[in-house]
Formats: C-alpha cells, structure tokens, sequence
C-alpha cells in the first residue's frame, strides 16, 4: 500500500529539512504515476444539453483533467516547496523532469485536439504570443510580425 495520500487530502506535508517521503527516484515515479493514472481514469464531466426533434436531451461529457505540479503535491501530500526540494536534488531530478513532461505532453496533445483549452494549456505551458507593433506614419500600430515562442524551461 502507498505511503501517500489520496487526491485532495489537504494533509501535506512539507520536507524543509525534514525525512523525505519518498526515499528512491522509482518510489517517487511511482506515486507521480499514480496521479497521472487517477488523472486520465477520473476525467472531468461536462453536461451538455441538445435539441432534437423537440425533445430537451442532457448528455454528460468527458472532457481530460488539466494535470498540475500542485494536483500531483496534493495527491501525493507534499507541498509544492517539497515538491522543489526533490526537483533540486541531483538524485531526483531526472525523474522529476520526466513526470513534469509528461504532464505537459499531456496537455499540449490534448489542447491540439481541441480538448482542452488552447489558450489556457499555453499559458500553462509557458509558450506565449509574441506579437510587434510598428507605429504608422498615421500614429496607429500595425503589427509587423507575429510569432510562437516556446517558454523557458
């Protein structure tokens, strides 16, 4: 049985010089696939009503959860200061980068598909609309190019 807790709990716990709770890169992969498991197998449900030959008809939706560093921090009760704190550790920081990209190739596969909100996911992903203004002769600005920058990682 996992020693973290379920999604939501409120119970984190934060690792400031404390033990850590997960002693292994594979034990922290583990908790962090759990999250993404849980995160995919419980979509979000959106209720939907249609028109159709007179009658009022209510579908329900799955739509994809947004997968988050603090969804994963509460799944598994940790802070998201814990969360760095393994993030910097030379130990766990491979595993780290890995389970934050999958999370966002999640996202981005899914914003593509129209499933998810394409503006939010970017914003989310740190990718931004770049956009210059070159000032007329008349006072108006008139953009001269506008491109897709990808954000730090």
């Amino acid at each position: 049985m996992p020693r973290y807790t379920h999604v939501h709990s409120g119970d984190k716990k934060d690792l400031r010089g404390a033990k850590k709770l997960f002693e292994t890169p594979e034990a922290l992969r583990a908790a962090a696939m759990d999250y993404i498991d849980w995160a995919i197998a419980n979509p979000l449900i959106e209720e939907k009503h249609f028109c159709s030959q007179g009658q009022i008809i209510t579908a329900e939706m799955a739509k994809p959860r947004a997968m988050s560093i603090v969804g994963l921090c509460l799944h598994m009760g940790i802070s998201r200061c814990s969360w760095q704190v393994y993030r910097k550790a030379e130990e766990f920081d491979l595993v780290c980068e890995e389970i934050e990209d999958r999370m966002k190739q999640f996202k981005f596969e899914n914003a593509v598909a129209g499933l998810m909100n394409p503006q939010m996911i970017m914003r989310d992903l740190e990718m931004v609309d770049k956009q210059e203004l070159k000032h007329s002769s008349d006072g108006t600005m008139l953009p001269s190019r506008i491109e897709l920058i990808a954000g730090k990682e």
